[in-house]
Parts: structure tokens; C-alpha cells; sequence
């Protein structure tokens, strides 16, 4: 249900901007994407990673936490001005009012602030597997936004759309600090053992998330720059049919990383990778070849405006699919607590992206998107290195000890 209410949304949305309005919209949630994501680092996956092991001791999990939620919010103060800066560029070739930029920053900062403060404590509540609490605070969150999404028959304007999301995070933010109160301390001390634990997590993991940040934005920003306003809105739409597929990633938080952090025996953890990687094949053979088979199945979520993608519409979901196989291989990667060798995707997805634009350039809905799609799948292979490095390589006796996180 809760998913179902957010994609509703998100097509309503879709459906009821014009072109323009939604190519302004996109642009506003690149730079929400690129200060959410800033501003996390990886500390949400290092909160799961680590404080699935002392889940049962609430004086360290609040410590950990109370740590995590002190590095995000100077994260995300350094996120501002990234914002700022790469906002001024994106915004340059729509030739929208600089009034109507002003504004739409604003509220992506208002947002990104309340996601900041809100989403550490996710990782508390998958830590628990509290699938009801989840549900719970999901609802406040997809009602809010549906409450709001109507505002849009009225005002069919980017910055209505923008709000919608403003009025969901809040909700979801108070649902968070209610569900998490009985699982932590009324009063937590930051413990400089517990920061330094999150620290030699995220460092490792800090040039990769950076470079994810920006380059699952470089599309959309180099569409922007040369005007391309309508390829910018075509790419956004292609990408809320993901969105009804990338709800599965909500499996690596809640169930796959905590799940696989738990494991210790060498077997029982390539059993299971065995088991997640042959579904992982399968889906994603499944709903690529759909996009070639019933396109326009797909292209008739997203209306008229949009139903002359069907040439498009398999590499939005390829790309799509190589994201989520690369994101849980990710999580089978990290619940070990290894973070080494991430630096390698920017080196390969940098790489092609480099060469496309050299040989191709980005003139089309379609650059674009394979754009996406090249460093989606050099993460992918990426990550199933490290994952077959990790098996190689498993220790003799693994006892599971919080401090032993590597440093490299």
C-alpha cells in the first residue's frame, strides 16, 4: 500500500505538469537527490552494518546513532553549498524567472534538511526488521504527499509538485522520532569509540558516494545546460516507471544487509548469495525484456505526453535493474563491514561516461539514458569483484566483533 501510494503520486504528477513544469521539477530533484545523498555519506549504511550487532544493547545503538546524526548534519552544511553552486549551472539553460529558481532551492533545502535529521533513524527501525513501524510512518509519509499531490489540479506548477514532497518528508520525520523511542536512550552520549567506528566505515566509502552523487545527476545536468527541456522532462518520467521497480532495493536496508551481517559461517553466506543473485538474474531478464514486448504497457502509466518512448523505454529499464543487482550486491559487500575497493567504480563508470560524451555527446532522451546505464552496470561488475573477493577471502574463524572495520 505504501508503495503504491508513492508511485500514484509520483504519475499523478507526471500526468498533470506540463513539459516545462516537469522539466523544472526534475532539475529541483536532481539537486534534492545530490543533497540527500551528500549528506548521508554512507553513514545510514554503516548505522545498519555496525549497529545490527549491538541491536539489543539500545545505550550503543543510541550512541552510534547520536554519532551518525552528528556527522550528517555537517555533511549536509557542506552540502548546501554544493546545492548552491551546481544549482546556479542546471538552472541556466531552462530560462526560468530567477524568482522561481530562488524558490525551488529553497524548498529543496528545507527538504533535504528535514531528510537529514529523519533518516538515520530509518536504519534503527531496519536494524529491528520492525516491518510494522516502517509501514506506519511509509502511510503518514505516501498519505501526506497524496493529500497534497491534488494541489496540482489546481496549480500544475513545479514548485506544487516540490511541496507535495516537503509535506511527506515531515510527516515521515515525526512518524520516525515516535517509532524509534523504543529502541534508544532518552539521552545519548556520543562515544568517540562509536565515531570512530563510523568513520573508518564511511571514509573508505566517501570518493564513491561522491562521485554516484554527481554522476547519476550528469545527464540531466548536461541536458540542462545546452536546453534540452524537453529530454529533461522525458528522462524524469522514463524514471518514475522505476521508481515501481526500484522498490525492491527497500529489501537491502530492511532485510538483506542486517540479514547477511548476522551470518558467520562461510557456507550459509554463499549459499544466500547464490540464492539473491540467480533472482536477481531473473528479474531483471524479465522486465527488460517487457520493455520490448509491451511497451506500451508501460508508456501508458505516463499519458499522452510520453508515448512516443517506446524506443527508449528498454534502456530506462535496463538501467533501472542494473542499478538495483548493483546496489544489493552492494549490501551483501558492506553487511560484511567491508568497505575497501569502492574507489574502482568511479575509475570504470567515470571512464565510459568520459568516452560516450567524447564519441556521442548527449543530445537526446536516449544519450541520456544510456548515460545512466554505463555506470550503472561498471558498479554491478564492480561490486561483484569485491563480493567474490569478500568470499575468497572470508577469515578462517570470523568472529563478529563491531571494532574490527576496515581502515583502508
Amino acid at each position: 500500500m505504501v508503495v503504491a501510494a508513492n508511485v500514484v503520486a509520483g504519475i499523478l504528477i507526471v500526468r498533470l505538469l506540463p513539459l516545462s513544469e516537469y522539466a523544472l521539477y526534475v532539475t529541483a530533484s536532481v539537486l534534492l537527490a545530490m543533497i540527500s545523498t551528500g549528506s548521508d555519506m554512507g553513514l545510514s549504511q554503516g548505522v545498519n552494518s555496525l549497529g545490527a550487532r549491538i541491536h539489543r544493547a539500545p545505550e550503543l545503538l543510541s550512541s552510534l546513532v547520536a554519532s551518525a546524526m552528528r556527522y550528517r548534519r555537517m555533511f549536509f552544511a557542506a552540502m548546501v553549498l554544493v546545492v548552491m553552486v551546481v544549482g546556479y549551472f542546471m538552472f541556466q539553460g531552462g530560462q526560468w524567472a530567477p524568482a522561481r529558481v530562488g524558490i525551488m532551492v529553497i524548498i529543496v533545502l528545507v527538504i533535504g534538511w528535514v531528510q537529514s535529521t529523519a533518516g538515520i533513524r530509518k536504519s534503527v527501525l531496519h536494524i529491528h526488521h520492525n516491518a510494522g513501524a516502517l509501514f506506519r510512518v511509509g502511510m503518514a509519509e505516501a498519505l501526506a504527499r497524496m493529500a497534497a499531490v491534488w494541489i496540482c489540479l489546481f496549480s500544475p506548477t513545479a514548485e506544487s509538485a516540490l511541496l507535495t514532497n516537503l509535506l511527506g518528508v515531515m510527516a515521515a520525520r515525526i512518524m520516525f522520532s515516535k517509532q524509534c523511542r523504543q529502541y534508544l536512550v532518552d539521552v545519548a552520549v556520543v562515544s568517540v569509540e562509536q565515531s570512530r567506528q563510523l568513520r573508518n566505515f564511511v571514509i573508505p566509502l566517501m570518493p564513491a558516494v561522491i562521485y554516484f552523487m554527481l554522476q547519476a545527476q550528469l545527464s540531466t545536468f548536461m541536458l540542462n545546460i545546452y536546453g534540452y527541456t524537453e529530454s529533461v522532462a522525458e528522462v524524469g518520467a522514463l524514471g518514475r516507471l522505476g521508481q515501481i521497480i526500484s522498490v525492491l532495493m527497500m529489501l537491502n536496508p530492511f532485510l538483506i544487509q542486517p540479514f547477511f551481517a548476522r551470518l558467520d559461517d562461510k557456507r550459509e553466506f554463499v549459499f544466500w548469495v547464490r540464492v539473491v543473485v540467480m533472482t536477481l538474474i531473473f528479474t531483471s531478464g524479465i522486465v527488460t525484456a517487457s520493455g520490448y514486448l509491451l511497451p506500451s504497457w508501460w508508456l501508458f502509466i505516463l499519458g499522452d505526453n510520453y508515448s512516443g518512448l517506446s524506443a527508449e523505454l528498454p534502456l530506462a529499464l535496463a538501467g533501472v535493474m542494473a542499478s538495483l543487482a548493483g546496489a544489493t550486491i552492494y549490501a551483501l559487500v558492506v553487511s560484511r563491514s567491508i568497505t575497501r575497493g569502492q574507489s574502482w567504480t568511479i575509475i570504470s563508470g567515470l571512464g565510459l561516461q568520459i568516452g560516450f560524451i567524447v564519441i556521442c555527446g548527449i543530445t537526446s532522451t536516449a544519450d541520456a539514458l544510456i548515460l545512466n546505464l554505463l555506470p550503472a552496470v561498471a558498479y554491478l561488475v564492480t561490486q561483484g569483484v569485491i563480493l567474490a573477493w569478500v568470499v575468497i577471502s572470508w577469515p578462517a574463524s570470523d568472529q563478529p566483533q563491531i571494532s574490527k572495520v576496515s581502515t583502508s
